[in-house]
This record gives C-alpha cells, structure tokens and sequence, in this order.
C-alpha cells in the first residue's frame, strides 16, 4: 500500500552524499573548505570526500584576505601535502570560522594535540598551518592573534630546522606579527623568533634569505584594501577599517625595524654563522693554508652580507619612495597610521638618511608638514621625526622645508609663551640646525 521506505544501498556502499562529494571533487576545477582553497582530483584528500582532493594555497581563493595582497609570497601553484592526522585537520577547519571563540579553543587544541604526533604528521601539516597562520595574525581578536602567536611557537619547537623549505612563506607573516599594534601579541611572536634563532648574527642572516619574500609580502599588506584585508561578506565595515589601520601601522613599523637592523653593524664584529664554520674546519686541518682559506672565506661571507643588505635596503627605499606614499601615511585620518610613519620617517632618517633621496620632494612637506599634528599622542613621535629628519636631510631641501618653519615658530610660541594652547603640541627638544639650513 505505502511507499517503500528500505534503503537500496548495501550497508557498506558510500551515502549519495558521499557520492556527490567525489563527483564534485573529480570533476569541479576546486571546492572550498573552510576557507582554505581548491582541490585538484590528483591529490590526499581532507577529511571528507574524496581521498584525491588536496587544497592549494593559491587557487581559488575564497575571500580577498588570500589574494594578491595576503599570498604574494606563495609563488605558483604550491599543492600542500594535506595527508595529515585527522584531528589537526579538524583543527585547521574550526580556525576557518568566524567565531573568535572557535578560533581560541581550535588553537588551544592544536598546541595540546601537536607534541602528540609524529614528525611525519607535522611536516605534513606545515604547509597548510603557514597558510592558515598568515591568515590568523589578521584577526581582529587581539586574543586570537597572541594566541596564534603561541601555537607557532609550539610548531618551531617541535619541529626546528625541518621548517626550513617554509621559511621564506612563514617570514613576511612573522615579521608583520612581531610588530603587531597590540604588545602581548608582539612579545609572542617576537620570543617565538629569538627562541628559533638566539643569535642576533643568525637573525640577521634569516632576515637576508628572505628579504625578496619579506619585502614584497608587506608590499602587498601596504597596497591592498580594507577589502581586500578582509571578507565584506562576514566583517562590518568597522572590522575591515580597523584591520586596515592596524596593518598599515604594523608594516611601517616593520619597515623601520628592518632599517634599524639593517643599519647597525653585527654586533662585535663577528663572522656570518657559515664563516664561523669554515674557519673552524679549516683550522682542524691543521695546514699550513689555513689561515688564507679561513681569510678567504672569511672575506666571501662579509661580501655576502654586505651584498645583501643593500639589496634589501634599497628594496626598501623603492617602497617609502613610491609616488603617494608620505601623502598617504603621514596625512592619514587614522592616529595609528600618522604615528607609525613619523617613527618610520624618524628611523629612515637617522639610521639611513640616503634611502630618502629618491623622494626629498615628497618627504620634506609631509614629515614637517606634520608640525600641525593635533593629536597628543602623536607629538613624540612626531618631532623625533622632525628633528632627526631636519638634522639629515633640511639642508637638501631646504626651499620645500622652509614653509613649515612657521608652523615649527607658532609650535614654540603655543609651548613656551604666557598663553597655553592645549591643541598644540609641546616644544621640541634643543636643536640647532646644521649646514646651508
């Protein structure tokens, strides 16, 4: 009488759903799984479907938070080994969620799980955590960035040397971490990095590999959008703003600590690592050669560095030097954004003045331009700004800096004169200028 209601698959048949699902991956360019990115049917699967399907750092991107500007540094089409231990994968797909909540206790499970697993299992899980990582340190939870900031270092201090083939994609994340707008945050990324290389000399030589891939990555955080920062879809308005801003803070921040490294000698004169063991094995030997070989070396090593530095200083001159780029900052409406670039204005001129050459025109009306700042907590960093700006480079623009000297006067007067102006800011430390100034 009634429609039969017994099921004709076998009990040990996959459901149509799973059916569906390896059609999908098989014949669909890619599919989306938490935010993650595309499958190709040649690959290990991810925890549903298919055991082909494989996810690819830089295809299909779900959200502009992994386009040009967020996956510069991933360069072609990367397929990540995702055969990895189910309950990381897990992990890796309540990260993707919206919720910060969700985040936090995915993160926490994550550093409780990885000690537990092989070495085999995170190394399969490397690629697709740098991924999620670059990602995660965007968050707008404050907590969630420090929390991440946690389980990296957890990743590090299983895996150590191994994370080397990731190095070059996991730096421009790092790096802009390490600078991150909210202290705890920084501090966490910043002891994750001092506990993988202790030595300030190593440090440095990490930072030269990858200066191409660091550079470019806060390139890219710079030029990109509150759009493109976030998802419009998920995140209001105010979230993708606040992003925005506390980015373009980060890279300036980070741009400056690059040029205060890069600008100070290594400390006590010592060799790079790699001479260091040259030298040694070479003074082994116990030849007569020695010390022409370990010289030899010594002086290959130096040219290297030497070499390297300037290259990424003067990729970093060629980002401060765009057309737009003082404009942009120094007058922006954000506090946080005027702040960060006077100290990096104030950094690039008393570290490394020649970086500004290619832009003194630009550079003059916008950092003394910035005597007009109204916001009080700006105004320390904003005459460090002035000051070490005018003490390097006034005398050479000297035409475009005297326009702002009336600004610097009535600064002065609203500081030192019988009438307090609470607006202005406060007088600047004693200086005298220098030169044809």
């Amino acid at each position: 009488m009634g429609k039969d209601t017994k099921s004709d698959r076998r009990p040990n048949a996959p459901s149509s759903s799973a059916r569906a699902a390896v059609v999908l991956a098989s014949k669909a360019g890619g599919f989306v799984l938490g935010g993650l990115a595309g499958a190709t049917a040649s690959s290990p699967g991810f925890g549903f479907g298919d055991p082909t399907a494989c996810f690819l750092t830089n295809s299909g991107p779900t959200s502009a938070s992994s386009s040009a500007a967020g996956s510069r540094y991933a360069s072609g089409d990367v397929t990540l080994p995702l055969q990895v231990d189910g309950e990381i994968a897990q992990c890796f797909r309540h990260l993707s969620k919206k919720d910060s909540t969700t985040k936090i206790k995915a993160l926490q499970n994550l550093r409780a799980l990885l000690p537990s697993r092989s070495t085999t299992d995170l190394l399969a899980a490397l690629s697709p955590w740098v991924y999620v990582y670059s990602r995660l340190i965007l968050d707008s939870s404050r907590v969630v960035r420090q929390d991440t900031a946690a389980t990296l270092a957890t990743v590090l201090q299983l895996l150590g040397k191994a994370v080397a083939p990731q190095l070059k994609s996991l730096m421009g994340p790092w790096w802009l971490a390490m600078h991150d707008t909210y202290p705890d945050a920084a501090d966490a990324s910043r002891a994750a990095f001092a506990a993988m290389f202790p030595e300030p000399r190593r440090q440095l030589d990490v930072v030269l590999y990858c200066r191409n891939e660091l550079v470019l990555y806060l390139m890219d955080q710079l030029a990109a959008t509150p759009q493109q920062l976030g998802d419009p879809r998920k995140d209001s308005a105010e979230e993708l703003e606040d992003r925005h801003e506390r980015v373009q803070a980060g890279c300036m921040a980070a741009l400056a600590a690059l040029v205060d490294r890069l600008a100070t000698p290594a400390a006590g004169g010592r060799q790079p690592a790699a001479a260091e063991s040259a030298g040694a094995a070479v003074a082994s030997a116990g030849t007569s050669a020695a010390p022409a070989a370990a010289g030899s070396a010594s002086a290959t090593e130096r040219a290297a560095v030497a070499a390297g530095r300037e290259e990424l200083l003067a990729s970093i001159s060629d980002v401060i030097c765009r057309p737009g780029f003082w404009k942009d900052t120094a007058g922006a409406k954000s506090t946080a954004i005027r702040r960060a670039s006077y100290g990096l204005a104030g950094c690039v001129a008393l570290r490394a003045p020649e970086l500004l050459s290619g832009c003194l025109a630009e550079s003059a009306v916008c950092v003394l331009g910035a005597l007009g700042e109204k916001e009080a907590a700006n105004h320390g960093a904003m005459w460090e700004a002035v000051l070490a700006y005018g003490k390097c480079c006034l005398g050479r623009c000297w035409a475009r800096g005297r326009r702002c000297w009336r600004r610097c006067w009535e600064a002065c007067g609203r500081a030192c004169g019988t009438r307090r102006v609470a607006a202005g800011p406060p007088s600047p430390p004693v200086w005298q200028p220098t030169g044809s100034a």
